[in-house]
């Protein structure tokens, strides 16, 4: 479940607006109203943990909060920085949008399965593109599922993007449009040169203009390692409970 927060606390995405414009110019898009910067503005978040067949777990809720910080520089680049609780633990992140893409700072992506090193600006959205690659793929060899001790694996671990349709989301008794975007989180395993597992973790995540994200969900994986039987990667359901923006 950590490896999903952080993606999450990395991807308070823009997503593209109409504005106003002088009758002589065509209107522009506006990505940064769906990237709230101005500090004061904070999010909170109910988390639960999903099964194959949709369910919540009770047990599993957890609340989430993140608020802005203030302007940033890392990597290079003028950001703004956001943190993020859970469970008493602080992170932060980093993110700016330029032109039609945003960018997130990514120190590490620490899964359940994969300790990925980056130190990197990844791109999170490309707005006047349909689909992207976030992360090309990379092999961490010998690694030992927590399922399995003892079995060495060779993974390859890559994440590809797509900006979706639209969706209505209800948020105490408002409604809103929400834009959907996908990152698909592609994962091969090889032992001794032989393919062993194969599988896609899907995670959704929707937007609104001048409040950020909304909602973000991924169904319950049941995976099927060859010859050694099968794992289930719980889903999970992220809704927005409670927010503010400062203007």
């Amino acid at each position: 479940m950590k490896y999903l927060k952080i993606i999450l606390a990395s991807i308070a995405v823009a997503i593209v607006f109409w504005g106003c414009s002088s009758s002589s110019e065509p209107s522009k898009p506006d990505f940064s109203r769906y990237l709230p910067n101005k500090i004061g503005s904070y999010w909170v978040y109910e988390w639960y943990d999903v099964d194959e067949n949709g369910n919540k777990d009770p047990e599993s809720l957890t609340i989430d909060s993140m608020f802005v910080v203030g302007p940033a520089t890392k990597g290079g680049k003028n950001c703004t920085e956001y943190k993020t609780i859970s469970n008493g633990d602080a992170s932060s992140s980093f993110m700016y949008v330029e032109g039609s893409k945003m960018y997130s700072f990514w120190e590490a992506l620490s899964t359940d399965l994969l300790p990925l090193p980056l130190d990197q600006w990844i791109l999170m959205a490309d707005f006047e593109g349909t689909t992207w690659v976030i992360l090309k793929d990379s092999t961490i060899s010998g690694l030992e599922f927590p399922d399995f001790p003892g079995v060495k694996i060779d993974v390859t671990f890559g994440i590809t993007a797509a900006k979706g349709g639209t969706k209505s989301i209800q948020i105490g008794s408002n409604t809103f449009t929400a834009q959907e975007f996908s990152m698909n989180i592609k994962i091969v395993g090889k032992m001794a040169g032989l393919e062993i597992v194969n599988f896609t973790k899907v995670v959704k995540n929707y937007f609104v203009q001048d409040i950020g994200l909304i909602q973000s969900s991924s169904d319950a994986n049941k995976v099927s390692i060859l010859g050694m039987g099968e794992m289930t990667i719980p889903g999970f359901l992220q809704n927005l409970i409670r927010y503010n923006i400062k203007k």
